[in-house]
């Protein structure tokens, strides 16, 4: 014995209108309305054929609601395909306009960028130059200063290399009487 579950039947699947898409039988209520043969009658019922239900009529509606169906599915199956192709074009021309936009945002952040770094590669300049004049004047001013002295030194020396040479070769009084 399998566990296997065992298909719904096509009729109990279709609902309430199932019966619509098969001919009338024994159980259904058309054979309802007929009066049932008394038991003296059964001979007679043998002879009585029962006419077969009329099956094409049934199979042509059946294949015209298939027909009529599939046109239904095809049109629903182009409209969406026909809705799908335009809802990717709009996206598609979205996404264009939203790239054309960044790409203008991102062309105007790049100049932003480039003209601060300008900016702050000039005031670094005039710092820079401020600092080595800064430098070049305090180097200026110590040099003034060391020269002064110098100079200083230097006449002092001269001063003193003067006033031995003024002695050494000074006229003593003696040289001057002999």
């Amino acid at each position: 014995m399998t566990d296997e579950i065992e298909p719904t039947p096509l009729r109990m699947r279709l609902g309430p209108r199932g019966d619509l898409f098969w001919p009338p039988t024994a159980e259904n209520r058309v054979y309802d309305a007929l009066p049932s043969p008394a038991d003296d009658d059964l001979e007679d019922a043998a002879d009585i054929q029962v006419a077969p239900a009329p099956a094409k009529p049934r199979a042509r509606e059946l294949d015209e609601a298939i027909s009529q169906t599939d046109e239904r599915l095809d049109r629903w199956m182009e409209d969406q395909q026909r809705r799908l192709s335009a809802g990717l074009d709009l996206l598609i021309a979205q996404l264009k306009e939203r790239r054309e936009i960044e790409v203008a945002r991102l062309d105007a952040w790049k100049t932003g960028e480039r003209q601060r770094v300008l900016r702050e590669q000039a005031d670094e300049e005039e710092r820079f130059h401020a600092r080595l004049l800064a430098e070049l004047q305090a180097f200026e001013e110590q040099l003034a200063l060391r020269l002064t002295e110098q100079e200083e030194r230097l006449a002092r020396w001269f001063g003193e290399a003067e006033r031995m040479t003024a002695q050494h070769f000074a006229v003593s009084p003696e040289d001057t009487a002999g």
